[in-house]
């Protein structure tokens, strides 16, 4: 299932603040329109509702397919803290969604995180 969370966050352009609505889990599976919003930079991007300049917004973020059973991780503050892979552990054993997604690369950069979903892809 995909995730989306609304957040307050204040445009770097001009200090505006707004609350806009973010993706922290992508399931291209579930939702396949997700897929091109990742590779065309949309994904996670807000246009400020003062200044009407575009801005990006780097958060976490899980891409999963579950069809060819591989997953990424968009970290771009760090590597998942352990709680966080601790929690991703139970959950995915109790589900049985499979190894995969506990050995999803990590990436820290958008466009390390399209190359490696690009490159799992063929793989398949």
């Amino acid at each position: 299932m995909s995730k989306k969370v609304r957040v307050n966050v204040s445009c770097p352009f001009c200090g505006f603040g707004q609350t806009v609505s973010i993706y922290t889990s992508v399931n291209v599976t579930l939702n396949p329109q997700l897929r091109q919003r990742v590779l065309d930079d949309s994904l996670n991007r807000f246009i400020c509702s003062d200044c009407g300049k575009s801005c990006f917004i780097g958060t976490n973020v899980i891409y999963h397919d579950m069809k060819q059973r591989f997953a990424v991780w968009f970290l771009p503050q760090g590597n998942l803290p352990d709680k966080d892979r601790k929690a991703l552990t139970r959950v995915s054993r109790s589900v049985g969604i499979g190894e995969y997604l506990l050995k999803a690369p990590t990436t820290h950069s958008w466009d390390d995180f399209k190359k490696a979903i690009l490159d799992l892809e063929k793989k398949e």
